[in-house]
């Protein structure tokens, strides 16, 4: 009897170990579940202060601009990409004046994009004195971005 009593209560007890352990889960997974979910919610960038750059005139506006010129390499559907957006809104207003930003879509300029080996977007590429003279790829916040823009 005592037995029974016994493989009873550690029944028990592994019962309520692992409804505590299924609860904790849970909690561990709500938090990223919902920022993941928020991300699908990224805004659509609204471009104002930056020109988007068609092949036709890239030289003319990047290659051959008497300013440094920011351009990022981008595509509509690219998550990163749209994140970049407001970073590089911001640069754009801050530097007016100084610097030159734009943007070059690669779905729809794809020679420029291989012109300048861009294989992943967000590419960043930092033109002066008519030659790309820092890159970077992928998602950075504002600060790094005006470290390539300041080096």
């Amino acid at each position: 009897m005592k037995q029974e009593e016994e493989d009873q209560d550690t029944t028990e007890k592994i019962k309520a170990d692992a409804a505590n352990a299924s609860a904790k889960e849970e909690d561990l997974f709500a938090g990223p579940y919902e920022r993941l979910i928020d991300r699908k919610f990224i805004p659509e960038p609204n471009y104002t202060d930056t020109k988007i750059l068609p092949t036709e005139n890239f030289n003319s506006e990047v290659i051959e601009s008497d300013k440094p010129v920011l351009v990022d390499f981008y595509a509509d559907w690219c998550g990163p990409c749209k994140m970049m957006g407001p970073v590089i809104e911001e640069i754009a207003k801050e530097y007016e004046g100084k610097i030159k930003v734009g943007k070059l879509n690669v779905d729809d300029d794809p020679e420029i994009a291989q012109q300048f080996n861009v294989m992943s977007i967000p590419t960043l590429i930092f033109f002066k004195d008519k030659q790309a003279v820092q890159r970077s790829t992928g998602f950075i916040p504002k600060e790094k971005v005006e470290e390539i823009i300041n080096s």
